[in-house]
Formats: C-alpha cells, sequence, structure tokens
C-alpha cells in the first residue's frame, strides 16, 4: 500500500475517552490539552461522555450514561455505545485515553482495522506494593489492563517510571510505549497570580497554609500529613492545613476526617470540598507550602507542576521524583513514603528558613519550564505518524 506524505501529516484519529470537559481531572486536563491544538491540523472524532453542559460538535459524539447502573453496566454500556458509534465514522487511528477506554477501543480497532494508541498515565493498584486491595480485584486488573498493553500498537506514558512499570508487569517491549511528559497552562499558572481571594473564602488571614489539592484516595498518603501536621503545629501554633479538592472515595474520606478529630485537630484542617477549576491557581497562590505525601499508583502529579509555577516549593514523597515531577532541593524537599516525621520536618524547614524557601521557588519556577503542552502535543502527534507508517507498509 503506497500512501502520499501529505495522507501521513494529516491523520483522522478517533479519540475515546470516557472523560473529557467540562468533567474535570488530571485525565481531562490531558486530553483536552492535546486534542485542542491537535484538532487543528487533523481531523479528530471524539466519542465521550455526555455532559450538559459542553457546547453540541459535531465531531463529539456522547455517550448517555445509565441512571442507577453499576459499574460493570455502565462500562458495558459504554464499550458496546463506542463501538456502534464507531461503524458511522472514518479514521485512521484510535488513540484510547486509560486503560478501561483503551478495552472499549478494542472492538472498533478490531473491525477497523487501524492502529490503537493508548495512554497509560499510571498502572494503578496492581502494584505489588498496594496492600489494602484484595488479590482478586489486583488480578482482574492486572489482566484487564495486560489486555489493552498487548493489543495495542503504541503507549503513551508521561514518565520512564510507568514505561518501566508496564515492561515489568506486562512485559511489554521497550520500543512500544514512549514518554510524552505532560504540561501545564502558562496563562492560568503563573506567579502573576492574584492572592488573597481563597484566603478571604476561607477565613485564613494571617494564617501560614499547608495545601493538598487532589482527591481523596489511600494513594494519596492524606493520613501521613495531618500527622505531620500534629507536629508542627507544636513549633508553629498558627499552621493551617488546606485539604482542597473533591471526595472520590467516601470512606477514605471519613477515615481521614475521623483521624482529624481523634488528633483534635478541627481547628486546624480546612476542607475545602470542590471548587471551580477555574480557582485552582488561586488556590496554590495563598498557600506557604504543597505538600504531595503520594505513596503508589501515581504516574504524574499536577499539583507538583502546577505549585512550582506559581513559585511555592513542595514537599513531596520520593514517589513523585522518581516520576520526575519534583527535584530534591531544587523545586522541593523529597521525603520517604510514610514518613510524617520527615514531612513535618520538611515543612518547618520551608515555613521557618526564608533563605531555602526563596531558592526553591526561584529554582522551582526554572524547573517547571521542562513541562510544556505543546511538547506534549507534539510528541503525542509523532506516535500517531510513527504508528501510521507502520500501518501503510
Amino acid at each position: 500500500m503506497h500512501k502520499s506524505k501529505s495522507k501521513v501529516n494529516h491523520i483522522k484519529i478517533l479519540y475515546i475517552t470516557r472523560g473529557f470537559p467540562p468533567y474535570r481531572g488530571g485525565s481531562e486536563n490531558y486530553i483536552w490539552e492535546v486534542y485542542r491544538r491537535l484538532s487543528k491540523k487533523h481531523r479528530i472524532n471524539l466519542i465521550t461522555y455526555y455532559h450538559k453542559d459542553r457546547e453540541r460538535i459535531k465531531t463529539i459524539r456522547e455517550v448517555k450514561q445509565l441512571k442507577n447502573g453499576s459499574k460493570l453496566s455502565e462500562f458495558l454500556n459504554f464499550f458496546f455505545s463506542s463501538f456502534r458509534k464507531s461503524l458511522f465514522l472514518d479514521f485512521d487511528a484510535i488513540h484510547a485515553v486509560t486503560y478501561p477506554s483503551g478495552l472499549c477501543a478494542l472492538l472498533p480497532r478490531l473491525v477497523s482495522g487501524r492502529p490503537l494508541i493508548v495512554t497509560i498515565h499510571d498502572i494503578g493498584i496492581i502494584e505489588k506494593e498496594v496492600k489494602n486491595v484484595s488479590s482478586f480485584v489486583k488480578g482482574i486488573k492486572w489482566v484487564l489492563q495486560g489486555i489493552v498493553c498487548n493489543l495495542a500498537d503504541a503507549i503513551i506514558v508521561p514518565s520512564e517510571k510507568v514505561r518501566k512499570d508496564i515492561m515489568k508487569y506486562h512485559s511489554i517491549s521497550k520500543s512500544k510505549i514512549f514518554i510524552t511528559p505532560y504540561g501545564f497552562d502558562t496563562n492560568v499558572f503563573n506567579v502573576s497570580v492574584k492572592g488573597g481571594i481563597m484566603k478571604n473564602k476561607w477565613k485564613l488571614k494571617d494564617k501560614r497554609i499547608v495545601l493538598y489539592v487532589g482527591m481523596y484516595s489511600p494513594k494519596k498518603g492524606l493520613e501521613y500529613l495531618i500527622e505531620a501536621v500534629k507536629d508542627v503545629k507544636k513549633q508553629i501554633p498558627d499552621i493551617k492545613l488546606v485539604i482542597a479538592g473533591p471526595a472520590i472515595d467516601t470512606n477514605y474520606e471519613n477515615r481521614v476526617k475521623n483521624l482529624v478529630a481523634e488528633m483534635n485537630l478541627e481547628s486546624s484542617v480546612v476542607f475545602t470540598g470542590y471548587f471551580d477549576e477555574k480557582y485552582k491557581s488561586n488556590v496554590y497562590k495563598d498557600a506557604d507550602v504543597v505538600v504531595e505525601p503520594s505513596l503508589y499508583g501515581m504516574g504524574y502529579s499536577f499539583a507538583c507542576i502546577e505549585a512550582s509555577a506559581l513559585g511555592k516549593p513542595v514537599v513531596a514523597t520520593k514517589l513523585l521524583e522518581e516520576i520526575g515531577v519534583v527535584k530534591n532541593n531544587v523545586s522541593g524537599i523529597v521525603v520517604p513514603l510514610r514518613d510524617s516525621k520527615s514531612i513535618a520536618g520538611a515543612i518547618i524547614k520551608l515555613l521557618e528558613n526564608k533563605k531555602f524557601y526563596t531558592y526553591l521557588s526561584k529554582h522551582g519556577l526554572n524547573f517547571v519550564r521542562n513541562f510544556n503542552w505543546d511538547e506534549t502535543a507534539r510528541l503525542t502527534e509523532d506516535v500517531y505518524k510513527n504508528t501510521y507508517k507502520k500501518l501503510l507498509r
């Protein structure tokens, strides 16, 4: 089969992703930034869940969620709906975001004969370090993720750690896995952001703020941050811990809030719950230190990058250093996993050593210059082209 060079330069792509704006989250942010850049050059059709506030666009095919459906029935709904909608679309390649969406792309790939590219943000709970999940559940997810990774023609990951994890757990060739580090929006996250908005909203004026941004999940290690705050409070009484983000796991949320009560920290911890995405940079701006105590299942952290972009030093676990989003004594302080004492010591050092704080703030700004959505889109486009060229041979 012979195709012209111009054919390869302008590819028709089908995106299959369960999450897409106005839905918000790291995965949604990633695919939106890539989509809005590459759709200017390539023809992209997209299959995703329906959202009432989304502008109706001909190239976006929506799947309505079931009312009161189980997780399995909802997955099957998206699986078969994606297949039906793909039958009426013309595409040269499929890009699925996350392995569950990759599962939903298998039938379209089989019927169309077109290559499948899958983005895997992290391998999640199948990591051996994860102890609080049953072997049965881990085994099921390992099998399903492995099916997607083995049948995909190319896999996009955000970091070297995720590539190594996929090679280790699924025996995938390194040549099939492509690293495309994610970026951040420099128009939103920068040092010129206005301060004081969230301090006023949450009545935190004149307080020293330690901030966590993200969902509630056991993999985030919030219990170690709360224990650390109890120690920090002994030396810095006016400290406030702000936990900003939605409660995805209600069981874990209850566990965290019970711990706060047990430690008599109710007056020192603020749970903001959901806040509008447009205020995210203002939340970072009003913080003194950002802490990300993650334990496992992370392939990337927007929080670390976005905090550094606003000149805020980060306290992060070794895991976050492994995935490349924080650099010890450059953009923040790296601490061991599950070590509340080290977290407390790092927070105290940053709040009491102004010279070191300023140093990390300055060098953190330089560090995040390496993270750019334009570069993410360019590298993703290269994967499309190289994968499609193989089909044409």
